[in-house]
Formats: structure tokens, sequence, C-alpha cells
């Protein structure tokens, strides 16, 4: 029975890395870069850089979920509500 784990765990991780690895990377690259946005409040144009290894970890599961790492407003409009995003995410993945 041990026997049979040693062989299972290798192909189930090897199934993980060819399946997983290369969605991952693709939405990594895809936002690991300064995107140009409009701003909601202002309805300037703004540069933020999205956190892409969170948004490639949550693609995983379906859409990425995008945060904002830093925006070229900050810190004068860190309150904002970030609104911004959901026009990004609704135009890559449409």
């Amino acid at each position: 029975m041990a026997e049979t784990g040693y062989l299972i765990a290798p192909i189930v991780a090897l199934a993980i890395v060819y399946g997983f690895l290369p969605q991952m990377s693709s939405v990594y690259r895809q936002f690991n870069r300064p995107l140009p946005v409009r701003c909601l409040e202002t309805g300037d144009f703004a540069s933020v850089l999205i956190d892409s290894p969170y948004a490639a970890r949550t693609s995983l599961v379906g859409i990425p979920k995008l945060r904002i790492k830093d925006c070229s407003r900050w810190p004068a409009w860190s309150v904002c509500d970030r609104g911004c995003l959901k026009g990004e995410v609704d135009r890559k993945f449409a």
C-alpha cells in the first residue's frame, strides 16, 4: 500500500504543475506591469500596479481577483474605492 502512495504522489504533483502553471504564469505576466486606468474619482488617467502573484493564485478558481499594490495617484487619493479595477477585469476576461 505504501508503495502505491510513492507512485501516485509524483503523478499528482506533475498534474498540478502542468495543469495550473501555464494558467498562473499567463495571468502573472498579464498583470506584472503598470496598467493605465481611468480614475473614477478624478476622471484622469492613473497608472496602477497590480498584485500579480495574488491575481495568479486566484485565477485557479475562476476570474482572477485584482488588488492594487501601488497607484500613481497615491498617497493623495489613497482612500479611493479602487473601482477602476472593475473595468479592467471585465475588459480582459469577458
